[in-house]
């Protein structure tokens, strides 16, 4: 059985037990929706703690298992959630795929890019990020 993003996304918030192989999934998912952010392979690699070949692996679907800490498929599960919030607030594919690289002048985040938000903290700031880019949905 595949776990698909919706399904993973949804069960983010409960403790996970993956094999290795939905691991790969896990990853190959999170992956790619970094790549679609415009989000370069060493950034993705720091971003999951991982090293850049291993996450190029991912892409191109030849990674076929991994073992991840909790804290690795925490982070995946945040990108999905801001995934989910960006195709949401923007039907423009243009914004969607540029929001992440977008100064951004709301005070949440100063004049930075989401991303160099994220890329500058831990998973905390991961979280908030996913926390604030949520919220404006609501809006």
């Amino acid at each position: 059985m595949e776990l698909s993003p919706t399904d993973f996304a949804k069960n983010a918030s409960k403790p996970l037990v993956l094999s290795e192989v939905k691991m790969a999934l896990v990853l190959r998912i999170g992956a790619r929706i970094l790549a679609s952010w415009q989000i370069t392979t060493d950034e993705s690699a720091s971003m999951l703690m991982l090293s850049p070949d291993i996450i190029l692996k991912a892409l191109d679907g030849s990674l076929s298992t991994i073992q991840l800490e909790s804290e690795q498929i925490e982070k995946v599960a945040q990108l999905l959630d801001i995934d989910s919030s960006i195709r949401s607030l923007f039907s423009n594919p243009e914004n969607y795929h540029g929001f992440m690289r977008m100064k951004n002048n709301n005070p949440f985040f100063g004049g930075c890019t989401p991303i160099e938000k994220i890329l500058a903290g831990d998973l905390n700031s991961l979280c908030n990020v996913a926390q604030h880019i949520r919220s404006l949905r609501m809006l």
